[in-house]
């Protein structure tokens, strides 16, 4: 893809900078597997510096002997001099060191100082060529010695290593402006023949000129032949949506990623799955009985599962937009830029605040010995900002730490198309199936009657047990259990925590209500404020017990945090590290009690206390009383649940 959008991005400006004219040759390669030296390949490795012993195995594993069948009997064999195996997964590798020294060879033209390659803007790169498998394209100008030059290297590439460039696949192409005397020199220089833009590189049109509907004709016409291939008459609506779903929108794919196609191809793109869906056949009339768009939505929004290509080509294009933002280095703790990069959560302060200070260029200006300078805040920012950034935005911790771009939509931080095009889709109302649908989902029923008979005949529900067991630390140890409550999952949430002896008494309990968070962050806080407790008491060999299985991964497997949380994990790693402190994982039904308290700060008020009997005296709802109860002494409990047939 990057080989398409820079020759696109070289060919726009194939009109400027013309004296002489800019020249570009596409070269094909004849059949490059099959004529490749093998001395050459040997005289490359040993020059690339590979020990005589891997030249050896590769040797003879490209190495070939040949006999001849006549009348089923082998008469003789003959020996091989050139060639390599095709689809075998290291011939590749050599292709691509055998080509390296044409890509040398041409990239040294540039030191002749009467070479004149193709005009590029004088604060950007020389790219003379690009090159993938078989395919080759040349920038260079219509000067006869530079074309000479170029085409000497080409000859003696061809007489060392064998390979063949085959000239009637090949052309050359200027500008249509070029005069003819030039254009007619060119083709005789490199004896390759001039064709006119557009042409197809890698799957992809290249233009130079404005974009037309007619450059995009042989994606049109492959989704055509494979739908002229097709019984459509044959399929049923289900069988034309799976065609439609995993073969159709894949073919497209690869164009819309490098390239931006117009708006009508794509529609004339969705006309024919359209066809294809309503009428069986492209071409054929039959009542569509809903706008492409509304087969687009989710199952769920009350569509079929399509995507539309036009929300797919807006999510490529913030691939690359991403690719392009973040290609810039992240070098050191705080080297984001304070008022471009979106380091707040908040945007880009340049957009939201008035004023601009161009001595503050990066986010480690505004921090002083590991903490916020706030009074150099409040000069720059409004009073919500700077809150905002010194409550939920601590400076790391770890010097030369990297700072790295996090995509927000994403709870790893990593781009994805996926979250992309499911932000920027268009969306449907909301449907929540009901009845038999989700059942029949879930129990995978049969389609076939005698294997649904079969089914039901077989039996009913196996009613499954899984016991969970609260146990006591070992003695020395405190057992902290947390958990995190949240209404809504992005509503008013709570966090609660119980520290416990190995006696099974109630050392300490805690709960509170906290500010509008997800359950995850509610989590992360509970975790954090138990840690705080048993750093200010001194208590030391503490085993903090989860039932969130995701935040165990992040502090004992090394999982990446979201963005959201970063900061509380990094407070929780540095707490760690000054105390005796473990982390293990327990089911929900092991961990009701601090469940119950952080509910109760929900529906109450917050609360503290130091035994059980302290508890008792709180104003608790029946729940929390019951699992108080429970926990007074050293219990089990059993979940039950349906595994279904």
């Amino acid at each position: 893809m990057e080989n398409v959008l820079l020759t696109q991005e070289i060919i726009a400006d194939i009109r400027l900078r013309t004296k002489p004219a800019n020249v570009v040759m596409k070269l094909d390669m004849a059949t490059t597997y099959d004529r490749v030296s093998w001395l050459f390949l040997l005289k490359v490795l040993r020059k690339f510096g590979f020990s005589e012993v891997l030249v050896d195995m590769i040797f003879r594993l490209v190495s070939n002997s040949y006999s001849v069948l006549i009348n089923g009997q082998h008469q003789g064999f003959f020996q091989s001099s050139r060639g390599v195996k095709q689809r075998d997964p290291f011939s590749p590798n050599l292709s691509i060191l055998s080509t390296e020294v044409l890509t040398r060879n041409i990239n040294a033209l540039h030191q002749i100082h009467q070479f004149k390659g193709y005009g590029f803007p004088k604060w950007s790169p020389k790219v003379n060529h690009l090159a993938y498998a078989d395919d080759m394209i040349i920038f260079s100008s219509a000067d006869v010695f530079s074309l000479q030059l170029v085409m000497e290297i080409l000859k003696k590439y061809e007489k060392t290593s064998a390979q063949k460039i085959n000239k009637e696949k090949s052309a050359v192409y200027m500008h249509k402006n070029v005069p003819g005397d030039v254009s007619i020199t060119v083709e005789i220089v490199t004896g390759i023949g001039r064709k006119y833009f557009p042409f197809t590189y890698l799957g992809c049109p290249i233009y130079h000129s404005r974009r037309k509907k007619d450059f995009f004709t042989n994606i049109l016409m492959k989704i055509m032949n494979r739908l002229q291939s097709w019984k459509g008459k044959l399929l049923s609506f289900g069988g034309r949506a799976i065609l439609i779903k995993h073969v159709l929108q894949s073919m497209s794919i690869h164009l819309l990623s490098a390239v931006n196609a117009p708006i009508g191809v794509i529609r004339q793109i969705h006309k024919m799955f359209a066809q294809l869906f309503w009428s069986n056949t492209v071409g054929g009339k039959s009542r569509h009985w809903a706008s492409w768009n509304r087969p687009c939505f989710p199952v769920m929004e009350g569509g079929m599962g399509f995507r539309s290509l036009h929300d797919v080509f807006v999510a490529l294009i913030c691939k690359l937009w991403w690719n392009l933002r973040t290609n810039h280095p992240y070098r050191g703790m705080g080297n984001s830029r304070f008022w471009f990069d979106n380091w707040t959560g908040m945007g880009a302060l340049y957009y939201t605040v008035e004023g601009y200070d161009e001595n503050v260029q990066n986010v480690a200006n505004m921090v002083d010995q590991g903490q916020w300078n706030l009074e150099r805040l409040r000069e720059l920012l409004p009073d919500d900002i700077v809150q905002h950034s010194s409550n939920t935005i601590r400076p790391t911790m770890i010097e030369r730490e990297m700072d790295r771009p996090w995509w927000i939509l994403d709870t790893k931080g990593d781009f994805t198309i996926k979250s992309a095009w499911d932000y920027i889709r268009l969306r449907g109302q909301n449907m929540e199936l009901t009845g038999l649908g989700p059942i029949v989902l879930q129990l995978q029923v049969p389609h076939k009657w005698e294997e649904l008979i079969a089914m039901l005949e077989s039996g009913g529900n196996r009613l499954k047990v899984k016991k969970v067991v609260w146990n006591l630390p070992p003695a020395g140890w405190l057992l902290c259990n947390t958990d995190g409550a949240s209404r809504g999952n992005l509503g008013r949430s709570a966090y609660g925590f119980c520290l416990r002896n190995n006696e099974g008494n109630l050392v300490y309990a805690q709960a509170a209500e906290i500010d509008i968070n997800t359950n995850t962050d509610a989590e992360v806080i509970a975790i954090l404020e138990a840690m705080r407790y048993c750093r200010n008491e001194r208590l030391d060999n503490v085993i903090i017990q989860t039932d969130s299985k995701m935040i165990y991964k992040i502090l004992e497997e090394g999982w990446k945090p979201s963005w959201g949380i970063v900061s509380r994990i990094e407070e929780i790693l540095e707490l760690r590290s000054t105390m005796t402190i473990s982390f293990s994982h327990s089911l929900r039904e092991g961990n009701k009690l601090d469940d119950a308290l952080a509910n109760q700060a929900l529906d109450e008020a917050s609360f503290q206390c130091q035994d059980f009997q302290g508890l008792r005296w709180t104003k608790l709802n029946h729940h929390v009383q019951i699992h108080m109860e429970e926990n007074m002494v050293v219990c089990s409990s059993y979940v039950y649940f349906f595994a279904g047939f």
